[in-house]
């Protein structure tokens, strides 16, 4: 590793050690010097460095300015007095790694508004729009910025007209903000928003012709889409929202950093529509093979009638589909997928007395990424000693090294971490009668099939 490397590392870790916003207490002294230093690895020729150095800059405005309310006696900087050579910092780095004022106002949307944080970046923002002092940003990129401060408005009365305008823009991250906007004032609770489900189709009919603003627009609403939902007097299928979309949509949707926009509707396609069966066949019978095998991986359990489909999706013609599936099955339904065999990503050891085990490989020339112990017979699950026994010898204590306390239990579920991975059992935690017991390793050391004395 050369020095270069080596200052890198040691930056990311120092700034990765900076607590959470709110959690420690630093003079105003203190403080100067933390913000002078993090400015400094704005410059700084690596791009995850300086990604980091905005991420906590805007962590350690939030916790200066909370500060201020759990210790009586601290006063901080004033909120222009901190924020101005942060914003001036990053005007002028913008000239020579473009980027950079995006990734800021992605960020900073967290900033306390109690301490008019949002108003000082905006009027910034508006400052270059008119001079244009950043020569590598766009009107569309300074526009995006401004959305996300409230340049239409800070209530759907005062914004709606330029927010509904914008989702026609002719820049999609314009477009996307737009949406993401008019999606938090939903999650807001704004009183005087439109029906969610009028919204919701027009946001679907334009992202059939225009793709690009569903996923920015379901992204704040999502975790709470049925609450958010009822409180707005509104029933919505939104599975067959997202169906209607992915299969009708006239082209697919641009790729956002994820901190910019949330997920795309795709990624949470995935997710929403993984408890169905059903509805991951109508993603296979669309073509989206891609989020149909993440749909019927998401859960880490069996489920009812997504056996056969996996099996199905195992056979795809793409290398990455045919391993997420033929993992799974491994993983939860004690199942080997010949084309998975083939292709080395799984292997099945039944030789053994007593138990199966499946292999699972991310490529045929490293060892397994995991480990499944099941028995022999599915209706005659192991007890806790038989399961040890096999764990002993396929996991021995010289190769998993030394218990980390962060174990965890659930009804059927129990995980014991170490050192160099972990072991899951499932099945009955009262009774310590498991199902299944999965080993994963956290490094390139182990092999198990040596540790078992099988042939390779």
């Amino acid at each position: 590793m050369n020095q270069g490397q080596l200052n890198v590392e040691s930056i990311e870790e120092e700034l990765r050690n900076f607590p959470g916003y709110g959690l420690f207490t630093f003079t105003l002294e203190e403080w100067n010097k933390i913000f002078a230093r993090f400015t400094e690895f704005l410059s700084h020729q690596n791009e995850k460095i300086r990604e980091l150095a905005v991420e906590k800059i805007v962590d350690a405005v939030c916790s200066e300015s909370l500060q201020k309310y759990r210790q009586n006696n601290f006063l901080p900087e004033s909120s222009a007095q901190r924020i101005a050579p942060i914003l001036s910092a990053i005007a002028y780095q913008e000239n020579q790694t473009p980027g950079l004022v995006e990734d800021f106002c992605c960020n900073a949307q967290r900033l306390p508004k109690y301490d008019n944080y949002h108003e000082l970046i905006l009027q910034w923002l508006n400052d270059l729009a008119e001079d244009k002092q950043c020569e590598s940003l766009s009107a569309e990129t300074i526009l995006t910025c401004q959305i996300r401060f409230d340049f239409y408005g800070c209530i759907w009365k005062e914004a709606q007209l330029n927010l509904l305008a914008a989702l026609d823009h002719p820049h999609p991250s314009v477009r996307a903000c737009a949406a993401q906007k008019i999606g938090k004032f939903y999650k807001d609770g704004d009183p005087d928003m439109p029906p969610l489900n009028e919204m919701m189709q027009l946001i679907r009919d334009k992202e059939i012709e225009r793709p690009g603003i569903a996923g920015p627009f379901f992204d704040p609403i999502s975790l709470n889409f049925q609450d958010i939902q009822q409180s707005y007097g509104t029933q919505i299928d939104v599975c067959q929202w997202i169906l209607d979309i992915l299969e009708n949509r006239k082209s697919s949707a641009p790729k956002f950093k994820l901190k910019h926009f949330g997920v795309s509707i795709d990624f949470q396609a995935h997710e929403f529509l993984s408890h169905s069966p059903s509805h991951i066949q109508h993603l296979i019978k669309i073509g989206r093979f891609d989020i149909a095998v993440l749909a019927a991986t998401d859960w880490e359990r069996k489920i009812e009638g997504i056996e056969p489909i996996l099996i199905d999706l195992g056979y795809n013609n793409e290398p990455e589909i045919v391993r997420l599936a033929s993992w799974q099955l491994a993983y939860y339904y004690h199942r080997l997928h010949p084309k998975g065999e083939e292709m080395n990503f799984v292997r099945l050891i039944s030789e053994l007395a007593d138990i199966d085990v499946f292999l699972n490989f991310s490529s045929d020339s490293k060892p397994p990424y995991a480990a499944i112990i099941y028995p022999k017979d599915d209706n005659k699950p192991m007890n806790n000693q038989t399961a040890w026994t096999w764990i002993n010898k396929l996991f021995p204590k010289s190769v998993r090294g030394k218990v980390v306390p962060n174990t965890w239990d659930r009804e059927d579920e129990v995980t014991y971490q170490y050192e160099r991975g972990y072991i899951r059992f499932r099945g009955s935690v009262e009774r310590k009668e498991w199902g299944s017991v999965t080993i994963a390793d956290y490094g390139n050391f182990w092999n198990p099939i040596k540790l078992l004395e099988l042939p390779n």
